[in-house]
């Protein structure tokens, strides 16, 4: 049971921290000449969003469809499989599931409702995982999660320490990202020169996530070139979360033409890229002087989600309005609307420089 145990968090629950072993997902892995530099190997959509068989839905196979559209929703230009995975998952009879499967369904809706910064929900269904289950360390990982977005670091580190049992290495990593967001940097920065060597090669989940902590505490620290190389490690294959923190260091780095090439090609290469990119990658239009083209897809998407009243994405429009189209009164209004959800460090630099603008 232990070894199947290590096995499935290492495999599986990782993921679920947005940080992929991509595989199964990318034809070709990622090899860069310095740390700084990127080359995009994305295929395209990787699921698609509609699905013409017809008859019964066979729990298994649609819960593993669901774990990999929810997987691939992290991903650039792949947004719209969250919905696709949660429309799924709203198919499939939970009072026919064993007790296994069980664990899946509700693993698979709280990873939903804590992409929908739904935190609340998404402990609760996480609480249906008992100790015994198989799913029981994806949980904790999961919870981690949930505690440090909203800055309940106390009750993250328990659920770091409770995963000591059952994967050592992720337990490791988890307490690290608890330290550097307790402001313990000193002795996180310790741990992870510690941890450096052994992480460096490697093209892993661990090793995504030891790169991402490392990242943030640089940042933190206000060592941007360290951090943007952090964040640029294994960029390729990363979620819409490490672009963003990629790109804002390479932005504090002067590095504007090299989001702009970036994330130009990602626009490229999908038929729609998440709103975070698309700022950006507006920003980075502006100060290269390349045009006005997606400064005018951001202006668009950024007044459609204010007259929707978005709250979920706030901290797209909040950076619009900082970075982009300056305005002091809406940036701050909505930096703190994200700030009432998402508590990390970045959100709180957004949140500081938005209220800057009235100086």
């Amino acid at each position: 049971m232990a070894n199947s145990k290590l096995k499935l968090v290492t495999s599986a629950a990782l993921p679920l921290l947005m940080f992929f072993h991509s595989s199964e997902i990318f034809s070709k892995e990622w090899t860069p000449e310095n740390p700084t530099d990127i080359i995009l190997t994305y295929d395209k959509d990787f699921v698609s969003a509609q699905d013409e068989s017809q008859g019964p839905i066979d729990a298994q196979s649609t819960l593993s469809k669901v774990e990999q559209l929810i997987k691939s929703a992290k991903l650039p230009g792949n947004s719209q499989n969250l919905m696709t995975a949660k429309q799924w998952l709203a198919k499939i009879d939970s009072q026919g599931l064993s007790s296994q499967q069980k664990d899946r369904y509700y693993l698979a809706q709280a990873n939903i409702a804590q992409s929908q910064h739904d935190f609340e929900q998404s402990l609760t269904l996480l609480n249906n995982i008992g100790q015994s289950s198989l799913y029981f360390p994806q949980s904790l990982l999961v919870a981690a999660r949930v505690y440090i977005i909203q800055n309940q670091l106390d009750a993250a580190e328990q659920q770091c320490r409770r995963l000591i049992s059952y994967n050592l290495p992720a337990s490791e990593l988890c307490l690290i990202e608890v330290k550097v967001h307790q402001g313990e940097l000193s002795t996180a920065k310790q741990s992870i020169q510690r941890l450096a060597k052994r992480y460096q090669e490697q093209s892993s989940p661990l090793s995504q996530y030891f790169h991402q902590i490392s990242g943030t505490l640089y940042r933190i620290e206000k060592d941007y070139q360290r951090a943007q190389a952090s964040f640029a490690n294994n960029l390729a294959q990363a979620p819409v979360s490490q672009w963003y923190r990629w790109a804002d260091m390479a932005f504090q780095n002067s590095d504007t033409k090299k989001v702009y090439q970036a994330i130009h090609e990602l626009e490229q290469n999908h038929s729609s890229i998440e709103d975070g990119l698309l700022i950006r990658l507006a920003r980075a239009e502006q100060a290269t002087n390349s045009g006005n083209k997606y400064q005018s897809l951001a202006k668009d998407r950024v007044q459609l989600r204010q007259l929707r009243k978005d709250d979920l994405h706030a901290a797209d429009i909040a950076y619009y309005y900082t970075y982009v189209s300056p305005d002091s009164e809406l940036a701050s209004q909505w930096a703190q609307k994200n700030w009432e959800h998402v508590k990390e460090p970045a959100d709180k630099e957004l949140l500081l420089q938005a209220q800057s603008l009235d100086h």
